[in-house]
Parts: C-alpha cells; sequence; structure tokens
C-alpha cells in the first residue's frame, strides 16, 4: 500500500476504496478491528453492488478485488 493510500484509510470504519494503479482500478475493501459489528457485517454484502455502480455510472471495471 502506498503511502498516499494509507494515510486515508479511516482507522476506525469500514470503507470501500478505489486505487488506480499504473490504469487499473483496484477495489479495496478495509474493514478495521474496531469497527462496529452491524458495519463489519454489512459492507462485505455490498461489494458486488459497489463494482457494478462503478462499472455502469462511471465505464470504470476494477479487474482485481482486494477484500
Amino acid at each position: 500500500v502506498s503511502g498516499d493510500l494509507s494515510a486515508n484509510v479511516d482507522p476506525k470504519e469500514p470503507h470501500f476504496y478505489l486505487y488506480n494503479f499504473n490504469g487499473t482500478h483496484v477495489l479495496i475493501y478495509s474493514c478495521p478491528d474496531g469497527a462496529s459489528m452491524k458495519n463489519r457485517m454489512a459492507y462485505p454484502t455490498c461489494k458486488s453492488g459497489v463494482a457494478d455502480q462503478l462499472k455502469s455510472n462511471h465505464g470504470l471495471q476494477p479487474v482485481k478485488k482486494v477484500p
């Protein structure tokens, strides 16, 4: 993980991040240990929906998904 990306990762709540690595889009899901159980359970169920929205609304096709 580059310094730029790690500086933007929320240490308390789960998030999806779209990272452009040399023209390759990588969808990253980050879930810190201290996140609420509700968020820890909800976010993973949304991963394919997030990827679908990126493709249909923005024309972006993540080629790699990092859990």
